[in-house]
């Protein structure tokens, strides 16, 4: 009956081990962006270009139930000297028809698709 014991704690110890190498790998995943994880409403390392190309439109989606809803749109253009401009297209780029969304932009223009949810509470600092 001893025997079984000193295995168990062999395996429970083993398997501690395991456990703390993966977390400590995905803490240390998050933490140089590697990974698709989220902060500040953009994800690490998405190969999203900083600063986005001229003409690009951001569209905020809201998910419900089931689905996603496009709630806002912005077109990005950047002035001659250099500052950037958030100009609102929503009229332009979101349009419903028989309750469904549609978004519309031009051939080859950029998108950047921002996804949010008023059901969950996230908090990052």
């Amino acid at each position: 009956m001893e025997s079984h014991r000193d295995w168990e704690k062999i395996w429970f110890g083993v398997m501690l081990v395991i456990v703390v190498i993966f977390v400590a790998w995905s803490y240390v995943s998050v933490m140089s962006g590697d990974t698709a994880t989220y902060r500040d409403g953009l994800p690490l390392a998405s190969g999203v270009p900083k600063p986005l190309p001229n003409g690009t439109v951001v569209i905020y989606m809201e998910g419900v139930q089931w689905a996603w809803v496009p709630m806002n749109a912005t077109e990005i253009v950047y002035s001659p000297n250099g500052t950037q401009m958030n100009i609102s297209v929503t009229a332009n780029v979101i349009s419903f028809a028989n309750g469904y969304p549609y978004i519309k932009v031009l051939p080859h223009q950029p998108v950047e698709m921002i996804l949010y949810s008023n059901n969950v509470f996230m908090r990052f600092t």
